[in-house]
């Protein structure tokens, strides 16, 4: 079972850290019903739609393709959080380069 954070919409727009754990869930149940159904039920909250989306899918490719889903999950959250750094770019020096080079094509191009 592994443990993850999800930023979580509760009651008066409030927006909290929540830990859910995930597991082998049976095919019957999205893999965090029954811990969506008590934040709701107790907290008054709800987990993002895209992440339960997403889960869902990671769900059923995991049962089709007979692999583990806690792996299945860690390996695309992994590779979900590479990619927003490599889209990153924290040197405000690149971003004026880049930005600098862009305008000079522009103007070289004629537009």
């Amino acid at each position: 079972m592994k443990k993850f954070t999800l930023i979580c919409d509760f009651q008066g727009g409030q927006k909290a850290p929540f830990d859910f754990y995930i597991g082998q869930s049976d095919a019957e149940h999205h893999p965090l019903h029954f811990q969506t159904t008590w934040l709701s039920a107790t907290r008054g909250g709800t987990a993002p739609a895209d992440v339960m989306e997403s889960l869902q899918k990671l769900n059923i490719l995991s049962r089709e393709n007979n692999m583990d889903f806690e792996d299945l999950c860690f390996y695309a959250m992994s590779n979900a959080g590479q990619e927003k750094q490599e889209d990153f770019v924290s040197d405000p020096a690149e971003q004026n380069e880049e930005h600098n080079e862009e305008e000079n094509q522009s103007e070289e191009s004629g537009e």
